[in-house]
């Protein structure tokens, strides 16, 4: 199994030192140089930096597509009209497939979520309303392509505006993502859509892990 993961388990108390000391000497530099743009770059460090130090957190529910419950079971997994935690924008059904369906392993061993929809491009959103208005937000998922012509393809939406596209560069692998937001006050809303070439051939990209990390 390939995953394109890299932890930071079992690091010293004088590695998060050295790491808290280079964000600030760099976030002091820098800012003396470029002002407030690199304002929301030494935020994004700092957010790096808390990542590191609590490597479990999320503010997603059913982030990792483990919680089946209601679903119907099939031969690959399940498959409902509702997820836990999620929504579907356009009213097509979810399907969680079991790690190894078609050779996509899910990250944790558990299930993984199919973007194309029996059939369709599925567009699916969840709100998260205890935010911190300001602050930057980082947000990690994995996505892989079965696709042996990796058409696949799903966009990445925060509170209405595409900050990434999940585009994968190896068959049947989970690939790791990570893009930043900027929390606004009140509701705060994560959305992922298909936008695969081609017909609707039941396969679209693979997600996995989907997790916003904060204070």
């Amino acid at each position: 199994m390939k995953h394109f993961l890299k932890t930071t388990r079992g690091a010293s108390l004088v590695d998060y030192g050295i790491l808290v000391g280079l964000v600030a000497v760099s976030a002091i530099s820098a800012v003396a140089l470029l002002g407030d743009r690199v304002n929301f770059g030494f935020r994004v460090a700092e957010q790096e930096l808390w990542m590191v130090m609590n490597e479990e957190a999320n503010f997603l529910e059913n982030g990792d597509f483990d919680d089946a419950t209601g679903m119907e079971a099939k031969n690959f997994g399940f498959s409902s009209g509702s997820l836990e935690g999620w929504r579907s924008e356009n009213g097509l059904p979810f399907e969680l497939h079991n790690s190894g369906h078609q050779g996509m392993e899910s990250v944790n061993g558990g299930y993984w979520l199919d973007m194309g929809a029996s059939p369709g491009a599925m567009h699916i959103s969840q709100d998260i309303d205890d935010l911190i208005s300001g602050w930057i937000y980082t947000i990690t998922l994995f996505a892989g392509d079965r696709n042996p012509n990796l058409t696949n393809e799903t966009w990445v939406f925060w509170n209405g505006t595409k900050i990434g596209e999940l585009k994968a560069t190896e068959t049947d692998v989970m690939e790791e993502f990570r893009f930043h937001g900027e929390a606004r006050s009140g509701v705060n809303t994560l959305s992922l859509m298909e936008v695969s070439e081609g017909e609707n051939d039941n396969d679209g990209m693979s997600i996995d892990v989907v997790r916003i990390w904060g204070r």
